[in-house]
């Protein structure tokens, strides 16, 4: 130990250096306590939650939104909920044609319609319908059932892209749609 208390001054640098990660920390903890915002044109803390929930599991947030500044979500930007309506639409009607991904699927395919539709507005930033009537969506889970190898991945993937035209969803959403999809669909695969 050096004269003078050598070892307390580092110890107290560090200590006022954790002070200060702490009150940065609190900074942005604290709105997310806040709950949820109810105004359509507000983005909710419920998304706020995601985001941070997404960073820190995967290390990434969902896409067409930053960590810094608040911007408009996927779902404002669409005008709202019509274009996730659209989407799931065409998808299933691409779907129901499909002899390969045909079989995966109920007879029935409004229930499917109405997940998809509520999921897609849900994750890229709109109400919280999906959660709220299904629970988690626990992709991996609900989707364990099928087999999801490379071709399944890449059948649903050239769908889903089909379905975004067919939807007309325009630039740059519909690329920050497929960075994500891909990102999922390469998630879902559960066999060789």
């Amino acid at each position: 130990m050096a004269p003078g208390g050598g070892v307390i001054a580092p110890v107290s640098g560090v200590i006022a250096a954790l002070s200060g990660v702490i009150a940065a920390l609190s900074g942005v903890i604290a709105p997310l306590m806040d709950p949820p915002s109810r105004h359509p044109n507000e983005i909710s803390m419920t998304g706020a939650w995601r985001r941070l929930r997404m960073a820190l599991r995967y290390g990434m947030l969902p896409l067409g939104q930053s960590d810094s500044t608040p911007t408009a979500t996927i779902f404002q930007r669409l005008g709202g909920p019509d274009p996730f309506w659209r989407i799931a639409r065409a998808f299933y009607g691409r779907i129901d044609k499909h002899t390969d991904l045909r079989p995966m699927f109920p007879a029935d395919l409004e229930e499917p319609i109405r997940n998809q539709a509520e999921f897609l507005m849900q994750y890229f930033g709109g109400p919280q319908d999906y959660s709220n009537r299904k629970g988690h969506p626990r992709l991996r889970m609900r989707h364990a059932p099928y087999k999801i190898g490379v071709a399944e991945r890449n059948w649903w993937m050239d769908t889903m892209r089909l379905a975004l035209e067919d939807a007309a969803i325009p630039e740059p959403e519909r690329g920050e749609m497929i960075k994500y999809f891909e990102h999922v669909a390469t998630f879902l695969i559960n066999t060789d």
